[in-house]
């Protein structure tokens, strides 16, 4: 018989405590102020994981580093320091990035100390319908705030890589000759102005990654983007300037 009463006190005062959590949640606004009492829990798990990542973000990104690699996808996309072994590499790019954008982030470069810095930056500016002047005037800030921030530093410009016009039709069938042009005129001035500087190296990328003027389809995955074989080609044109003093 206690047990019942037991069972039975038990079960009442569930009741009211569940009646309790009830109008208090329904004075506070009902389900709604529920939902956005699990929402901001949430939220705040996110920020904090966010800002978890951030502080762990500036250490690293605040050690030495011998090389960075700097630009967009093409860059981002590669594990540099993985090929290179027995240096210290940071990959600076980000994919998407623009010559604008990546002018803006240049403390980050200097944040590492780098013996030396490889450029490739360009095609989503032409992507995106700025002409080629345009481009050369950020391209020319771009190694003005490099060499006066890091003033030991080699830096080396890499030539923008064409695209291939049939890989993927979608985006380039109809405009990849005149991208193709631009992409030509750029690399131009690019090599004009690296020869403006003692320190500073051309590297012309396209030397061993074009055919009649565009990027060869078996050396793409989608028309912009290099496969395995269009990075090895890059890689190994890139090996003696990552090894030479």
């Amino acid at each position: 018989m206690k047990k019942r009463e037991f069972l039975f006190c038990s079960l009442i005062l569930n009741i009211v405590l569940i009646t309790m959590a009830f109008v208090f949640i329904h004075q506070k606004g009902g389900l709604s102020h529920l939902k956005n009492m699990l929402g901001n829990t949430s939220t705040l798990h996110k920020n904090s994981i966010s800002l978890v990542k951030e502080e762990a973000k500036t250490i690293s990104s605040t050690k030495h580093h011998d090389v960075v690699f700097l630009g967009d996808s093409h860059t981002e996309y590669f594990e540099w320091g993985e090929y290179f072994l027995g240096i210290t590499v940071s990959n600076q790019g980000i994919a998407g990035d623009t010559s604008k954008k990546l002018l803006e982030r240049l403390n980050q470069v200097k944040a590492v100390t780098p013996k030396k810095i490889f450029l490739m930056i360009g095609i989503n500016d032409l992507k995106k319908g700025l002409s080629v002047q345009q481009v050369s005037d950020y391209y020319k800030e771009i190694i003005n705030v490099i060499i006066r921030d890091n003033p030991d530093v080699k830096l080396y410009t890499q030539s923008v890589l064409y695209v291939n016009r049939n890989k993927f039709p979608m985006y380039f069938k109809k405009n990849a000759n005149k991208l193709n042009k631009k992409v030509q005129d750029l690399n131009k001035e690019i090599e004009r102005l690296s020869n403006t500087r003692k320190n500073i190296n051309y590297i012309d990328v396209n030397n061993v990654l074009q055919e009649k003027d565009e990027l060869p389809g078996d050396l793409t995955v989608d028309g912009l983007h290099l496969n395995a074989k269009g990075y090895k080609k890059w890689t190994e044109h890139l090996s003696p300037y990552i090894k030479e003093r």
